[in-house]
């Protein structure tokens, strides 16, 4: 009979043995299976009947089954009261399962085997990721060992735990000597001190210089990632090192190129752009931004066909298609400032080649508009010399017949007594002196003025210029304004550049047929004085813009087109220069600039725009 606290002992033993959840088996000694638990049968994937009608040998792997039944046979002879070891089951779905296996004998009071009692724990989900973990380890240590990049492994203070043999040819040690050592050490300092102050990211890439073991520096390119454990820690960082020397020294070296061409571009005074074959800027230096008057953002938001006028498009896309068959092309022409006023420029333009593919055309642009000014004016003065020329001739040939024409008519008209032919007589006169007004005006073409100079005031001048036309500016329904800045100071000037101020201030009023305003302006910029006669006039063509100035041309019916030569010839005596701007239907602005002082040479160009 089994006392009541033995068979307690005996009801907890088949609870533990049921609820366990791991696999438990009682077998006898021969290896056949007595009873299995719930948590063996599932995991072997057959129910209880059929693993009793089953010994282990039947469920073993057959490469596993000799180590198991030495085991057994030993544990039977005594050598050892229980063993465990690593083995594999076969599923009844015919997998393999591994699992870590205990055994224990239990004897009877003489020592004979009684049964024994076998533990299985399923570990067929933990070895799958050693070995995978074993085969990952084995192909890194197969990269590392044979890769011509240097991998290291290191702690997160930067001690070497790990350096490959890459780092033979690299840096010139055997791994052995660098190991156990603080890979910061080698680094340049300079590159150190910023890798250490940029902070600690999980994944950080850098170009850095290390120290050869012949002590010179090469350049590095490291890719290092932090490697943490389940609980966040950092376990180790790996590295992998590339000698980038060769590359960095190209860098640097175009680094250098680039910042002389970029240095270059922003002293040289010529302009110099490139567009994309798009058409839009991508390159312009400073002094192609003073000539065009646009800024480097601006430029890269448009189409280099912005910048010329509507006449130029088909020779411009002409001169592009022409680039595909040269090296580059030579050629003057104008642009369109952002002022909106044209600007001559003289360009060289050729293609921009990469890798054997045109991408885009570069320009280098120089601002000749002075020079064509120049040109210009020499033009004209050329001209001035040969209407001077003819003047003189005209002059002397014509004044002494007029003043005897004009005696006789004179006399006609008095004996006319009833008056039947006064209007013949008034129109021949009048004639005669339209004649006689147009030799002086040739006369002051011919020969240079012998006024004398003497301190005058420019707004006192303005003003009885003003009080002069008044008259005929009321009839014409014109309002006249003036804007005189306060304490001008005196100039040194002759009586003639009254004259200049009347014909200007004419030609407004006759170019304004329904009326309007005329404003007359006068201020001091620095060493000079700008005076400017704005009106509402029918304003000037462009094409007949350009034309202004020269011998006998007008835009004026009854005109001689002397008027604006002879106000030139003054204005150039003053040293001064006279700029013309006109629109048509919105009217002409004419200003004139002249020296305080009258010492010192200077030209007088007309210039329009």
């Amino acid at each position: 009979m089994f006392s009541e606290s033995h068979l307690e002992d005996q009801h907890l033993f088949v609870r533990v043995f049921e609820q366990a959840p791991i696999g438990m088996i009682i077998g006898s000694p021969n290896g056949e299976f007595s009873k299995v638990n719930s948590s063996f049968c599932n995991m072997m994937g057959y129910s209880k009947e059929e693993l009793l009608s089953l010994s282990f040998q039947a469920i073993t792997h057959p490469d596993d089954l000799e180590l198991c039944q030495s085991a057994f046979r030993r544990l039977l002879h005594g050598e050892f009261e229980s063993y465990q070891h690593e083995k594999r089951y076969i599923h009844r779905s015919g997998e393999i399962l591994t699992a870590i296996l205990s055994v224990s004998l239990v004897r009877d009071e003489v020592g004979k085997p009684s049964f024994f009692i076998s533990q299985v724990v399923d570990i067929t989900e933990q070895k799958m990721k050693e070995d995978e973990l074993k085969r990952i380890e084995e192909l890194h240590h197969l990269i590392a060992e044979h890769s011509q990049d240097m991998i290291i492994r290191f702690t997160s203070e930067g001690v070497l735990t790990y350096v490959s043999p890459a780092v033979r040819k690299l840096l010139g040690y055997e791994p052995e000597e660098m190991i156990g050592k603080n890979g910061y050490d080698y680094w340049h300092p300079e590159d150190r001190d910023n890798w250490l102050e940029q902070g600690s990211e999980e994944s950080r890439k850098a170009i850095f210089r290390i120290r050869h073991k012949e002590g010179h520096y090469v350049w590095q390119e490291s890719l290092a990632k932090k490697i943490r454990n389940d609980a966040g820690h950092i376990q180790h960082v790996i590295g992998v090192c590339r000698d980038v020397t060769e590359r960095r020294n190209m860098e640097l070296e175009i680094q250098q190129i680039q910042k002389r061409h970029e240095s270059l571009l922003e002293c040289t005074h010529v302009g110099v752009c490139a567009i994309n074959m798009e058409g839009r800027f991508i390159e312009a230096n400073p002094a192609y931004e003073g000539i065009i008057g646009y800024r480097l953002m601006e430029l890269t938001q448009m189409n280099y066909k912005e910048l010329l006028f509507p006449e130029q498009l088909p020779n411009a896309e002409n001169k592009l298609s022409a680039l595909l068959d040269s090296e580059y092309i030579d050629f003057e022409t104008f642009m369109k400032h952002k002022s909106g006023k044209r600007v001559e420029i003289r360009t060289t333009m050729s293609p921009i080649i990469i890798n054997g593919e045109k991408v885009g055309v570069s320009f280098i642009v120089t601002d000749i508009t002075e020079q064509k000014q120049n040109e210009e004016l020499i033009r004209r003065s050329e001209k001035l010399a040969v209407v001077g020329e003819l003047a003189a001739g005209i002059a002397h040939e014509i004044r002494n017949p007029l003043t005897s024409l004009r005696g006789f008519v004179q006399l006609f008209r008095s004996e006319d007594t009833t008056h039947t032919k006064k209007l013949f007589y008034d129109v021949m006169l009048s004639e005669i002196d339209r004649i006689n007004e147009i030799v002086s005006e040739l006369l002051v073409l011919a020969k240079p003025s012998n006024e004398t100079m003497a301190l005058g005031s420019i707004p006192d001048k303005l003003n009885e210029v003003v009080k002069l036309l008044e008259g005929e500016a009321n009839l014409r329904n014109v309002v006249i304004r003036n804007d005189f800045d306060d304490d001008l100071p005196l100039i040194q000037c002759q009586r003639s550049l009254k004259q200049v101020f009347i014909n200007l201030l004419k030609n407004s009023i006759e170019s304004m047929s329904t009326g309007g305003e005329i404003w007359i302006r006068s201020e001091r910029q620095g060493e000079k004085i700008c005076i400017q006669i704005i009106d509402q006039g029918c304003g000037i063509p462009s094409h007949q813009l350009s034309k202004i100035g020269q011998p006998f041309y007008t835009t004026k019916e009854s005109g001689t087109g002397l008027g604006l030569m002879v106000s030139h010839r003054i204005i150039q005596h003053h040293r001064g220069m006279m700029r013309i701007e006109s629109e048509v239907g919105r009217g002409t602005a004419v200003e004139i600039i002249l020296p305080l002082s009258h010492s010192g040479a200077c030209h007088s160009p007309i210039f329009v725009d």
